[in-house]
């Protein structure tokens, strides 16, 4: 943060009132955030990027100023699995999970906890580092609304965006899951002793949003969705304490919409409207003897053929 900044924030304090509470503080925290400069640069792929470190600052000198703690820590072991590159160097794929506290120095028992998950890639020995450096600073970055700039990739290793070296290409983690990936993380399920409903339920969870109240089924996943719910699966004792509860109330809202559907589904189909039969064509006929032939002024003038018709 800078000077200049740190004056702003610290004479817009002493004009407002007292705030009680961690989330009054996290709100002030919240105006205090500016857009963090570019400042790292990724060689390999020829582009700048907000560093961890420039996040780092500007959040930690605020949460010092409001008297909110900052601990994070490790929930499960580092996972780690083999990937090879597209020239055939063989390297690591780092999965972590963090849990970030928040609390409130006034009040030690008034804290707020996340679970937080990320991975990062390294072809040299460098990838739980930057696992854990990439998860920390989207971490920050989401929690306290701190602007990067227009969406781009982080620094080398840390948590991509879907963004290809190539604007034409299609980034993996984008394009579908496969099915045996699917049964992957069936089979991952079972193995943990995971009944595959929470798993679907799960899945559904980490894609809600306003927009899709009912979040995203496994059919349509992405492959890089598919990647956190795996994550979560091999960490699934340290899922959200609230979880579970958030899962039975959208089975419940499934089954509701199932139900609905069903019942539309089962009302007869309003009757068609009825039409009334099209007139037949209506020919008139010859009533003087004249003959239907004849020219209209060779009938006589009672006739019906001698006007025309």
């Amino acid at each position: 943060m800078t000077t200049a900044t740190r004056q702003k924030a610290e004479e817009k304090a002493e004009t407002l009132p007292p705030v009680m509470g961690l989330h009054g503080k996290i709100a002030l925290v919240l105006g205090e955030m500016e857009r963090v400069a570019k400042t790292g640069w990724n060689e390999g792929q020829k582009y700048k990027f907000a560093a961890e470190g420039d996040v780092v600052d500007m959040v930690r000198a605020s949460l010092a100023q409001h008297g909110i703690a900052y601990h994070v820590t490790m929930t499960g072991e580092p996972r780690l699995e083999p990937i090879t590159s597209a020239k055939g160097t063989a390297g690591d794929r780092c999965h972590v999970s963090l849990r970030f506290t928040l609390t409130d120095a006034d009040d030690p028992d008034d804290r707020e906890v996340t679970d937080w998950w990320g991975y990062a890639d390294d072809y040299q020995d460098k990838a739980l580092g930057k696992a854990i450096t990439g998860a920390k600073k989207s971490y920050l970055v989401a929690r306290f609304l701190v602007s990067t700039g227009e969406p781009e990739p982080d620094g080398a290793g840390e948590q991509r965006a879907a963004h290809s070296q190539q604007a034409a290409e299609v980034h993996p983690d984008s394009r579908p899951m496969t099915d045996t990936r699917r049964r992957g993380l069936f089979a991952l399920a079972r193995e943990k002793g995971i009944d595959a409903e929470f798993v679907r339920l799960s899945a559904r969870l980490m894609t809600r949003t306003r927009e899709l109240p009912h979040g995203v089924s496994l059919s349509e996943f992405t492959a890089g969705q598919g990647k956190a719910l795996e994550m979560m699966l091999h960490d699934w004792d340290a899922r959200p304490a609230t979880w579970d509860d958030r899962m039975g109330k959208l089975a419940a809202a499934l089954a509701e919409q199932a139900e609905q559907t069903a019942a539309s589904a089962a009302e007869p189909a309003p009757p068609e409207p009825a039409t009334e039969p099209e007139p037949e064509d209506h020919k008139p006929t010859c009533t003087c003897g004249a003959g239907a032939d004849a020219p209209a002024d060779q009938h006589e003038e009672s006739c019906s053929m001698a006007i025309p018709f």
